[in-house]
């Protein structure tokens, strides 16, 4: 019975590293998102407003 409960902990633990993984990864894609999207936008604004100005 030991010896199974050490294996369970085990896997328990390796399946918390891998969430905590994955959601390191998606908090980065997230940013990434955010920033892209930001500098589009920064880029899209100044664009227009210097086109529109002669």
């Amino acid at each position: 019975l030991e010896v199974g409960q050490a294996k369970l902990t085990e896997k328990v633990d390796g399946m918390d590293r891998r969430l905590e993984k994955v959601e390191g990864t998606q908090k980065n894609q997230v940013w990434t998102l955010i920033i892209l999207l930001g500098g589009a936008i920064g880029t899209a604004a100044w664009r227009s407003f210097f086109s529109g100005n002669p």
